[in-house]
């Protein structure tokens, strides 16, 4: 819950720190190498991995690469990623390897204006993300469970469509926010609100031709 994500962060003295699900599985050197990754690259806050999805039984079905991220990828243009919505890939991130410092400037994970856990990742990222940078090794050290009754699963069934649109608009508000009280330079806060508003809109404009293409075939169909 989100009361346990912030009631660990808050009891942690750590130089590093990571949330970790109980049922996701690590490789046995999986720390050992995001610490080297921080070590050898200070001006990184966060390193993740890629991550291996494995089902209920722990079977290994796909997995989720984070190469737009990579060490090697200019930060410039891997920053703008954690300012996208809908968001990436990138959201997997969130269970990397922070330095604990950074991670506590940020303001604690909260459930959205909905009242739902979808996006939660994305604010506190974001905010990050104007803090320093946010990388990723080549290689799948962590496995993300997936489950069919899991909270994220149950909440899609009761969302409605208003839902959704209210709560992207409020992600897409803290990430304005986020943006304004940062300490980056006005060129680079420009290219992030302008990341924002243009994704979102994509986003809304392809969603309504969906519908409204789904409204046609349907009134077609009806016709035949």
């Amino acid at each position: 819950s989100i009361k346990n994500f912030n009631r660990v962060l808050e009891l942690s003295t750590g130089k590093y720190f990571m949330w970790a699900a109980h049922d996701d599985l690590w490789e046995p050197d999986c720390i050992n190498e995001l610490v080297i990754c921080l070590e050898q690259n200070p001006e990184f806050v966060l390193c993740a991995s890629d991550v291996n999805f494995i089902d209920a039984n722990g079977h290994p079905f796909k997995i989720e690469s984070l190469h737009r991220i990579d060490i090697d990828i200019s930060w410039a243009r891997a920053r703008k990623l954690f300012f996208q919505y809908p968001t990436s890939e990138v959201l997997h991130a969130i269970y990397g390897l922070y330095r604990t410092e950074d991670l506590k400037r940020c303001e604690a994970p909260t459930l959205n204006g909905r009242g739902f856990l979808e996006s939660g990742e994305t604010p506190i990222l974001a905010e990050l993300a104007t803090i320093g940078g946010i990388c990723s090794v080549p290689r799948a050290l962590k496995s993300y469970r997936v489950h069919a009754d899991s909270n994220y699963r149950k909440e899609l069934k009761t969302k409605t469509k208003l839902d959704h649109l209210l709560i992207s608009l409020d992600v897409v508000r803290k990430l304005l926010v986020i943006v304004n009280r940062s300490k980056l330079n006005a060129y680079d806060k420009l290219v992030l609100v302008n990341t924002i508003i243009c994704s979102w809109v994509r986003s809304f404009v392809r969603a309504v031709g969906r519908r409204f293409i789904a409204t046609v075939k349907s009134w077609r169909d009806g016709q035949a």
